[in-house]
């Protein structure tokens, strides 16, 4: 079971890899530019128990592109339009 948070508390968080899986890694989809994300997982074995959640670190994603189209705001007599 693995989470990722922006919390470092993890009060708020988001399944990346939801239930139980046989799988040892997930991905994490969909984050949010310049943004701090925290992760942490936790087991269980054959007979159920699980442990306790680990910390697996955090990360900083990259900030986004701005893709939006330049607006001129300051027309002068003569520019063109």
């Amino acid at each position: 079971l693995a989470e990722l948070s922006t919390a470092a508390d993890f009060s708020v968080s988001t399944a990346i890899a939801p239930g139980w899986a046989a799988a040892v890694s997930a991905s994490a989809t969909d984050l949010n530019p310049s943004t701090v994300y925290y992760f942490r997982a936790k087991a269980r074995n054959a007979a159920g128990a699980e442990t306790a959640y680990e910390e697996l670190g955090s990360t900083v994603t990259l900030y986004g592109l701005d893709i939006s189209s330049p607006v001129i705001t300051n027309n002068q007599a003569g520019d063109a339009a």
